[in-house]
């Protein structure tokens, strides 16, 4: 039966053994001409519930809140001048001076790209390419649950990636994921069942080969870290426009046809162990997969971006196809005076949200013209400029140089990224922008690859990963490169992390094989090799101990497994 309504007292007085209630209770409603009687026990009791429940939440949103203070990754901002003294390719950058190789280019007031102390440029925070600009309390808790379970879903439809690629280094939850995992493997496994072991990053180009010829004693050097049974990765700062299991396929064909047909294996390399220098847009970028994209690069970087699925992705050569006038140098010989093109059905709806620069373009001066009319405009033919539109320009490879087969380095993606940046510079200027309105537009230049500390997170993942699969620790990482600017720099900046946040060390060991040569700049390495075999020969040799321990407690690495 329902319960009755609150009735006047003098009509139905209320007796004292149908009540539980203090005559003291009623005065909060004396001021009340007509008091209604206490509702029923069960009525009370859910009113408990439900306070207590009102309550919690309550402080729940307080605590909430308080951390999305501390964790918001524009709580530094503004910075001071005297902290953006980077160079154009942000503080990790592949040389020391950029401009120095445009002198006759370069005024005085040019202003450099800025990256601000979290080592994370101001467009990576403005567009959210690797963190949100607002913090979330229940993405953060769910998150934080799904650390928890020991499971990471699928955060596709997320605006800003999953915390597990780390880049945000200061960020808080990055700080409790890590705490949490740390603590869970200390509960799974007890401490003397674990071995630390080295871990070994390795580049490609100038180490195991020089352009497509590659080396019998880089073929030797892998089969003895697999057969060491300890973490190892390859990093390189290209791809070509390969996927991570086309490019292992490749290197594991080449090298048996390299190596002693006596001690030749199957695999030297899994998909899961390559790093390519656009492998972080998988994860990193994933709130951009249904978005419209540019591509930049080798005609295959449009089969890379459908594996990590683009969905919206338009090649450069596609764009340009579409909008022939763009270049007046193009194919299509629009220089003519006496070509004459339709342009009646010509639409400009692309309406792009950030360019990706996977590998080099295939034409410089059609790269430099068109990525620059993009960036000003979203209809370059109808409109020059938008001062309201900026998109990010995300590029893998900061290279300067980089090791082929001919005797000297050539110029790499970073040569296109500072042309680039200064034609943009002077196109602007053109068109009246303010300096300052200039420097925030280059700061829309976003960079990833060697020697920046988002790809060797990536990197350091991916060991993490396999000694995780194999049951060990990683005692000490090592970086075994031909790249002063971007392998040893990379190992520093890696090392210096390390330092700050009391995690395992890193060392850069520099080979002769490729970009450097005796009297060359060399980074300060931790070693100086003739080739990659001599530095994993060094590197065995000192963890000899460690690796024996590994292989007593029958922990080897099985590659057939593959990772977790």
């Amino acid at each position: 039966m329902a319960d009755a309504p609150c009735q006047r007292e003098e009509e139905q007085p209320l007796r004292a053994e149908e009540s539980r209630w203090e005559p003291q209770q009623l005065q909060p409603f004396n001021h009340l001409k007509q008091p209604c009687y206490p509702p029923a026990d069960r009525e009370r009791k859910s009113s408990r519930v439900f306070m207590c429940v009102m309550a919690a939440m309550g402080v729940l949103a307080m605590v909430t809140l308080w951390i999305g203070v501390l964790s918001s990754p524009h709580r530094d901002m503004p910075i001071p001048p005297n902290d953006l003294s980077l160079p154009i390719f942000s503080r990790s950058s592949s040389f020391s001076s950029p401009t120095s190789y445009l002198p006759s280019l370069m005024s005085s007031s040019f202003h450099p790209v800025i990256s601000p102390r979290s080592l994370i440029s101001d467009a990576q925070q403005r567009h959210g390419v690797l963190t949100s600009a607002k913090f979330k309390p229940s993405v953060f808790l769910n998150r934080l649950s799904q650390r928890f379970s020991g499971s990471i879903r699928d955060l596709k439809k997320k605006r800003f990636p999953e915390s597990n690629s780390l880049v945000f280094t200061d960020d808080l939850e990055t700080q409790l994921s890590r705490l949490i995992q740390e603590r869970k493997r200390k509960r799974a496994e007890k401490p003397s069942d674990r071995v630390s072991v080295p871990a070994i990053a390795f580049d490609i180009d100038g180490v195991f080969k020089m352009g497509g010829q590659y080396t019998d004693f880089g073929a030797e050097a892998l089969r003895k870290v697999i057969d060491a049974g300890i973490p190892y990765v390859l990093m390189t700062n290209g791809g070509g426009g390969r996927t991570e299991p086309q490019y292992a396929a490749e290197m594991n064909k080449k090298l048996r046809a390299v190596d002693d047909e006596n001690h030749a294996i199957d695999e030297y390399i899994t998909k899961d162990q390559m790093i390519l220098s656009y492998t972080p847009f998988d994860s990193d970028l994933a709130h951009l997969k249904n978005e419209p994209v540019l591509l930049v690069g080798c005609r295959r970087v449009i089969d890379a971006a459908n594996y990590y699925g683009f969905k919206k992705a338009v090649h450069l050569s596609e764009y340009t196809c579409n909008h022939p006038l763009m270049n007046p140098f193009g194919k299509s010989g629009v220089e003519k005076d006496d070509c004459v093109i339709n342009l009646e059905r010509e639409e400009w709806n692309e309406d792009f949200k950030a360019i990706l620069v996977f590998t080099d373009p295939e034409d410089f001066f059609e790269g430099v013209q068109v990525l620059t009319d993009v960036l000003l405009s979203s209809r370059p033919g109808e409109v020059e400029y938008e001062p309201e539109r900026r998109i990010p320009i995300v590029f893998s490879n900061p290279d300067l140089l980089w090791k082929t087969q001919y005797a000297h380095a050539r110029f790499g993606q970073g040569a296109f990224r500072l042309a680039l940046e200064v034609c943009y510079k002077a196109r602007m200027q053109a068109l009246g922008l303010s300096e300052k309105q200039i420097e925030e537009r280059l700061g829309d230049f976003v960079q990833y690859g060697k020697p920046e500390i988002s790809q060797f997170l990536h990197t350091k993942r991916a060991m993490l990963n396999q000694a995780n699969a194999i049951g060990c620790d990683i005692s000490h990482y090592y970086m075994v490169g031909d790249n002063p600017a971007s392998d040893i720099a990379g190992a520093k900046n890696m090392d210096d992390r390390a330092l700050q946040n009391d995690e395992k060390r890193w060392s850069g060991y520099l080979v002769k094989t490729g970009v450097y040569r005796d009297g060359d700049e060399s980074g300060n390495p931790t070693e100086i090799s003739g080739n990659v075999l001599d530095s994993v020969d060094h590197i065995l040799d000192a963890h000899k101990d460690e690796i024996a321990d590994l292989k007593k407690k029958k922990k080897v690495f099985s590659r057939s497994g593959g990772f977790l």
